[in-house]
């Protein structure tokens, strides 16, 4: 029982650690532009940015900080790591964890489960496209908030469990699709 709780403890080690690179490369790796990156963090330190970012919809995706302070996630996911239930294996960040700083999406390998994370980028989720099923409709500017703020798609199928479920309000929510706007123009 000992060899098993450290084998566990072990692998939720490594998953951290490789969570930890994996943001690190998205958030200051080669080909990053973040505007407002240097800046010395506060609202006041250049004109038009905040806490060092180029809008609040931009530090909404770099570090899931709205308007009023840390926005509040839940998650589907269970990780089975002691210490880690009810937070999934992200821990406290933002969207570009998982989507990258274009937000493309990309294929995060961990430890065993591939998961493809999407593009969401705006021009991306409002166009139609082709699934297996036939052509699906883009989505409206209503739905992507369910898909942010429940984690459902508009056809009422739940998004990956590892996609969490911000607790955002309509003003931040705005701000965060004027920044998958901007994505797409990129």
């Amino acid at each position: 029982m000992k060899d098993r709780w450290l084998g566990v403890g072990a692998a939720a080690f490594i998953i951290v650690g490789i969570v930890g690179l994996l943001f690190a490369g998205a958030v200051s790796g080669p080909g990053t532009t973040r505007s407002g990156a240097g800046t010395s963090g506060t609202a006041a330190s250049g004109a038009g940015t905040v806490d060092g970012f180029a809008s609040n919809g931009e530090r909404i995706y770099y570090s899931g900080v709205g308007s009023n302070g840390p926005i509040s996630v839940a998650w589907a996911y269970q990780s089975g790591f002691p210490g880690m239930m009810g937070q999934g294996m992200m821990g406290r960040t933002g969207c570009v964890m998982c989507h990258g700083a274009d937000g493309r999406g990309r294929v995060i390998r961990m430890m065993g489960p591939v998961v493809e994370v999407p593009d969401i980028r705006y021009a991306t989720l409002t166009s139609p496209h082709q699934e297996t099923s036939g052509t699906t409709p883009g989505w409206t500017d209503a739905q992507i908030a369910v898909a942010v703020r429940r984690g459902v798609e508009p056809n009422g199928k739940a998004l990956d469990s590892l996609m969490p479920k911000w607790e955002m309000g309509d003003s931040d929510m705005r701000d965060v699709l004027d920044y998958l706007k901007e994505l797409s123009r990129r």
